[in-house]
């Protein structure tokens, strides 16, 4: 039996753990309700990351090949990018900056004015932080949490002198993750980098893991996010876990969508 400090429900879910997935569901906590938020999905080198709660398209990721695919399951459009194309995307932008900026902004006249806005202030934020060293750090509260029936350790994260969040982390050995899933997972956490730079303030699963996760081992299990006074501004954590067979059909493009040549926004 594996993982035997997760919630009793889930434990005949773990008898099959050799051929299983790995899905956790994040919910949006507040004093008086808990909202699911989205699901990430790991399967080998496939993970694919749902949102319940927002407009944010899917994603599905491809750690072998560096694959990136949004999907959108309102318009049934994909759009489908590489982390080696994006890398090449960066170098030029940063090599011909002034021309690249000019070529964006005529390429989007044609959008409506509150996707040109959120265009603009993507391009405005990665222009501060690609010229800003990172000033995010962790420490160790020595403090620890229950979530699931799993323990997790409570680490704030300090950012500019500032107390901006806490994170709490359950250890691979306590989730009793293989040491395939731990690569997968380490991988995942090291191409979610990739979208830093653009990432907002969201409550969701990339924001947990672009907050500098990708040099600590761990699963995200609870995240707490503070107002300067110290009080809570929001809370998300995990609300369930399992470990069970999902259909290779979850990880693949569904054939009645059509691809877009611009990112889903």
């Amino acid at each position: 039996m594996r993982a035997p400090l997760i919630i009793s429900l889930l434990l005949s879910l773990f008898t099959n753990y050799l051929w299983a997935d790995m899905t956790i569901r994040y919910d949006i906590i507040s004093p008086n309700q808990k909202i699911p938020a989205n699901t990430v999905l790991i399967k080998n080198h496939l993970v694919r990351m749902n949102q319940i709660l927002g407009q944010k398209p899917d994603v599905m990721i491809n750690l072998s090949t560096g694959d990136i695919i949004q999907l959108d399951p309102e318009t049934k459009r994909f759009f489908r990018i590489n982390t080696q194309t994006i890398n090449q995307y960066v170098s030029l932008y940063r090599q011909n900056k002034g021309l690249m900026q000019g070529l964006i902004s005529q390429g989007i006249k044609h959008l409506d004015p509150q996707k040109r806005a959120q265009i603009q202030q993507m391009m405005d934020k990665y222009d501060q932080k690609s010229s800003t060293p990172s000033s995010v750090s962790f420490k160790d509260t020595g403090k620890s949490d229950q979530v699931l029936g799993a323990k997790c350790h409570i680490f704030a994260i300090i950012d500019q002198g500032h107390h901006k969040s806490d994170v709490c982390l359950a250890s691979y050995q306590q989730l009793e993750l293989t040491p395939a899933e731990i690569s997968s997972f380490n991988k995942l956490k090291t191409l979610i980098q990739q979208f830093k730079q653009s990432s907002s303030e969201q409550q969701d699963m990339i924001t947990i893991m672009a907050s500098g996760l990708e040099n600590m081992n761990g699963v995200p299990l609870k995240m707490v996010n503070y107002y300067p006074n110290g009080k809570i501004k929001n809370m998300i954590q995990a609300g369930s876990i399992s470990f069970r067979k999902v259909p290779n059909v979850a990880y693949q493009i569904p054939q009645d969508y059509q691809e877009k040549l611009t990112p889903l926004l």
